[in-house]
């Protein structure tokens, strides 16, 4: 992957100057991501009722979160125990439509995936 990044100056006496450069990177995974963990969302967007679909290549503990984008927790379970794949289906059709983002932890690291709630 490759990104443009340009850069426009001006100067107090209203002189301007531009440049660019190519920054290539390598996408890597999250600093704390669930190593072999695999997160699935569906139907997404929902009305409010879905499926977290939770794969794991060893017996887990995880907690799973929705938060909305103020940061807020509007869901949440903790425990729920993964031992090859799991499924939640949390019902949130009282929220509002928007973007929430449903967030599974098991104490050493983290998935994050946004869920849309349309209605």
């Amino acid at each position: 992957h490759s990104a443009k990044i340009t850069v426009f100056v001006t100067d107090q006496n209203s002189c301007t100057g531009k440049d660019s450069v190519t920054v290539s990177f390598k996408v890597c995974g999250g600093i704390g991501e669930l190593a072999g963990v695999g997160l699935q969302i569906f139907p997404n967007p929902t009305s409010g009722i879905f499926t977290i679909e939770i794969k794991s290549p060893k017996s887990d503990m995880m907690d799973i979160s929705i938060l909305n984008q103020q940061g807020e927790t509007v869901w949440s379970r903790a425990g729920v125990h993964v031992d090859g794949t799991a499924t939640v289906n949390p019902d949130l059709g009282q929220l509002p439509q928007g973007t929430y983002l449903v967030q599974v932890s098991n104490g050493s690291g983290k998935l994050n995936r946004k869920v849309v709630i349309q209605k």
